[in-house]
């Protein structure tokens, strides 16, 4: 059985925004966006190596993300994931390919300046879904 429901396949089949959880050092709940990309088996996103949430993931391999449907808020995918892997090969290189596809350029243009950036592999374990089909759509 397919772990990613088909009837929200549309919120993951080409590189999306999605939200990531990670637990902080506290106990704490962090959550931030992130440009994650599935793969067919796994979802990658990268972060700058430093960053907290790729200190989280390395202490607590374990991790949600939400996929929101733009057009309707009260649609959505969560995956729960464990950490597949840590890789600094290919951090920057997936980062430049989704600034190109989310926002037309060639290079990443919020790079810190870091020469280190992780790519992430996430295996999802669960998926949960929501949907409220609301009386209107978003911009209408």
């Amino acid at each position: 059985m397919p772990i990613i429901p088909s009837a929200y396949s549309d919120l993951i089949v080409k590189p999306a925004v999605a939200v990531i959880g990670t637990l902080g050092r506290s106990g704490a709940l962090e959550l931030s966006p992130v440009w994650a990309e599935y793969t067919g088996s796994f979802f990658k996103f990268a972060s700058e190596s430093e960053a907290a949430k790729i200190a989280n993931l390395s202490a607590y391999p374990v991790s949600s993300l939400c996929f929101v449907d733009p057009l309707n808020p009260y649609r959505y995918l969560e995956i729960r994931a464990q950490v597949e892997s840590f890789s600094e090969a290919g951090g920057r290189a997936f980062l430049d390919r989704m600034a190109q596809h989310f926002w037309g350029v060639t290079e990443y243009p919020h790079a810190s300046g870091s020469p280190h950036y992780t790519l992430v592999l996430l295996r999802p374990t669960r998926a949960i879904t929501f949907n409220f089909d609301p009386p209107y759509r978003v911009g209408e």
